[in-house]
């Protein structure tokens, strides 16, 4: 097929609503439909001739306003004016050929084409007006929906490309966020510590560090940036870089929060804040002093006892004159301390069957603790296990924890 032809065949697809062929479907049910309206009103219709009529004049419609389409093709309704004023000598034209035509094929006098009462032409302008509206409708309404497929397939294509970058973006976050927790978790003689973090989302609002300060003192910290996602990762970004400036300077873990949350204070949206647990564990004296800024009481188990450390401060990031107070606990060969965030004890079961949210709870962390062996390590498989199981898999918060064991 020769390009020119190619083009005009486009040319009259795209004025005309359809293919060449489409349009003569078209015409065939536009031709019952008049014959149906004749039969109803004068119940002398030919079938045979309305269709033959039909054809060619519609045919002649078609092709002529699509030569001419570019005259009309102008936003509503000038589209419409335009073209209605085409539309009707051309309908003069396509229904005088319609008659010749019609009255050639089946052997009928062509005297009375213009007869007022019997005549085709003044009867088949109406009929070539109504196919040619009929058709301009159809077109029109076919390119309004190709424009809204085409924007739709555009917005589609901008907002796929639009999740893809921000995948790429939230599993940079991710690697960069996995970058700043410790690597491989520091340890001390004596003592076995164990971490684990799981986030909701791509990236997470937990924080832990363990920061060794000397060959007998080790700093443990557990955080929990309230709210989740990119916003609670960004601050967790600036809580461990604040907290890792102070730390090796502060022997206090009640000082070190104090400056954390002037820090904070200066630098968080209204609204946000941090509960954190930060300790400095001294094996040479056997001792853990600590701080509770909001944070969760840690537990710890000692044999079969369970202890709850008590004693919290304010969060961080709200009150910048708030005080904190340092508390001491004595350890024992064998004690096991226990740090979690509430997406631990907060994870709920989706198929309890009294159809409520039964909460994990800290009942069920320290059961799983004094399950199995009771290393750092599998202590925290055990615990990240049961509550996985207990969860479905689904967490809807940040679940970390952090556990210190005392070797004997």
């Amino acid at each position: 097929m020769s390009p020119w032809l190619q083009q005009k065949l486009a040319t009259y697809k795209h004025y005309s609503g359809g293919s060449l062929l489409n349009t003569q479907y078209l015409l065939f049910v536009v031709a019952l439909a008049i014959s149906a309206i004749q039969w109803f009103l004068a119940d002398h219709a030919s079938l045979l001739s309305t269709i033959i009529y039909t054809f060619v004049a519609g045919n002649v419609i078609t092709i002529v306003l699509a030569l001419a389409g570019p005259l009309y093709d102008q936003p509503f309704p000038r589209d419409w004016i335009v073209y209605t004023a085409l539309l009707l000598p051309v309908a003069v034209l396509a229904s005088t050929a319609g008659g010749v035509i019609d009255r050639l094929v089946l052997g009928m006098p062509l005297a009375s084409l213009t007869n007022l009462r019997n005549g085709d032409i003044p009867f088949g302008t109406l009929v070539s007006i109504v196919i040619g509206l009929s058709i301009h409708a159809y077109a029109s309404t076919r390119s309004n929906l190709e424009a809204a497929n085409s924007q739709l397939s555009q917005e589609v294509h901008h907002g796929r490309r639009e999740l893809e970058a921000q995948a790429s973006e939230l599993k940079a976050a991710f690697e960069i966020q996995s970058n700043l927790l410790p690597r491989t978790i520091p340890q001390i003689a004596g003592v076995e510590i164990s971490c684990a973090w799981q986030p909701a989302r791509t990236v997470s609002g937990d924080y832990y560090d363990v920061l060794p300060l000397s060959e007998t003192r080790i700093a443990i910290c557990l955080a929990d940036v309230s709210g989740k996602g990119i916003s609670a990762a960004l601050i967790t970004a600036n809580l461990q870089a604040t907290l890792r400036a102070f730390a090796p300077e502060e022997p206090s873990p009640a000082n070190l929060c104090r400056r954390l949350n002037q820090a904070l204070c200066a630098s968080l949206p209204t609204g946000r804040f941090v509960t954190m647990a930060y300790g400095i564990l001294d094996r040479r004296h056997m001792t853990l002093t600590y701080e509770l800024a909001g944070h969760n009481s840690p537990i710890l188990l000692r044999g079969k006892e369970v202890i709850t450390l008590e004693g919290t401060g304010p969060v961080l990031g709200i009150l910048p004159n708030a005080t904190f107070e340092d508390h001491t606990i004595h350890l024992q060969p064998g004690d096991r301390l226990l740090l979690t965030t509430d997406g631990i004890t907060e994870a709920f079961n989706p198929t309890n069957d009294e159809g409520g949210e039964e909460e994990f709870g800290e009942s069920r962390v320290i059961a799983a603790a004094q399950s199995g062996q009771q290393t750092a390590h599998a202590i925290r498989t055990n615990i990240m296990t049961a509550v996985t199981t207990f969860a479905a898999g689904n967490f809807h918060d940040d679940a970390s924890l952090l556990i210190v064991h005392l070797q004997p």
